[in-house]
């Protein structure tokens, strides 16, 4: 992950989409102080994650939550659902009694769309997406103010990631939660994502609005990930774009580093452009109202 700068405004939702291998995890949980390799600053209410004590990050973490994507492998299979619940309470908030940790369970088990008579019972008896429920619903006991959703409907079917991303949204709306939602999948960004940051091997090539980005999509990548989305008004649809293996994250191409896979270059090797996406990376470039995107092609054509 190289240079990666964003603001995530309170209550919205910020997309980071691109390929698999790209680094989106990798931010997700360098944000969160999960990955103790990461270097930077993380703000969280003016204050520097980074620059925490021990003790003062311990505190903080109630306020910051993960959803990640196998709610299988993510929840203890020897813990009751009340447990995996109640586990961040029982941490964070020590002076709560038994009783009132059950009601507080019980109420968040309801507030996910399960039957508090759940708490009783393990991962193992319950479905894929009432899995990630129970996860939802571990996160959300502690009021979190951000969130970090990592690829958390991809593992489920199209229906049941619907009722997710609907209760996400609901949640969202109800307590001003913000969420980094991490995905592959471009097609359910335009159903919960405010922004988009499109990511290419550790770094963003386009940042913007939802709808600015996806109807308006500007580099060669981002419409390439749009054109391999399946649609049934497009007989291209299904071919997808992108050609060639994605280079190895630790050892990219140098300057552009999409430029090997990038239709664009290949068709204006000629141009006077085009010489500098094979030695030097592109600086950004405002492509929409409040967006930005990283291409030479874009910065030649203003």
């Amino acid at each position: 992950m190289y240079d990666v700068s964003l603001d995530i405004l309170q209550g919205i939702t910020l997309a980071i989409v691109g390929e698999s291998g790209c680094g989106k995890s990798t931010l997700g949980q360098s944000v969160l102080q999960l990955l103790q390799e990461a270097q930077g600053k993380t703000f969280f209410q003016n204050r520097d994650l980074f620059e925490l004590s021990t003790n003062e990050m311990r505190f903080i973490r109630q306020y910051l939550q993960i959803i990640f994507q196998d709610p299988f492998a993510s929840l203890n299979p020897r813990m009751s659902v009340r447990d995996i619940v109640a586990e961040g309470l029982r941490v964070h908030q020590k002076n709560l009694t038994d009783q009132e940790i059950s009601q507080r369970v019980s109420e968040t088990l309801l507030e996910c769309g399960l039957n508090p008579d759940a708490a009783s019972r393990y991962p193992h008896e319950f479905s894929g997406g009432q899995r990630q429920r129970i996860a939802i619903a571990r996160a959300l006991i502690l009021k979190p103010r951000f969130i970090v959703l990592d690829e958390a409907t991809s593992a489920l079917d199209v229906s049941v990631q619907a009722q997710i991303l609907n209760l996400l949204r609901d949640l969202q709306k109800k307590y001003g939660i913000t969420y980094l939602f991490i995905t592959h999948n471009i097609g359910v960004v335009s159903y919960i994502a405010n922004q988009i940051a499109v990511m290419y091997l550790g770094r963003i090539v386009e940042y913007g609005n939802t709808v600015d980005v996806l109807n308006n999509p500007t580099h060669p990548y981002t419409k390439a990930l749009l054109n391999a989305v399946p649609s049934i008004h497009s007989q291209n649809a299904l071919i997808p774009q992108l050609t060639g293996d994605v280079p190895m994250p630790i050892n990219p191409p140098n300057g552009c580093h999409f430029h090997p896979r990038c239709k664009v270059f290949a068709d204006n090797k000629n141009a006077r452009w085009s010489e500098l996406c094979c030695n030097t990376y592109p600086s950004q470039t405002q492509c929409h109202q409040n967006g930005w995107v990283k291409c030479y092609a874009f910065f030649a054509t203003q």
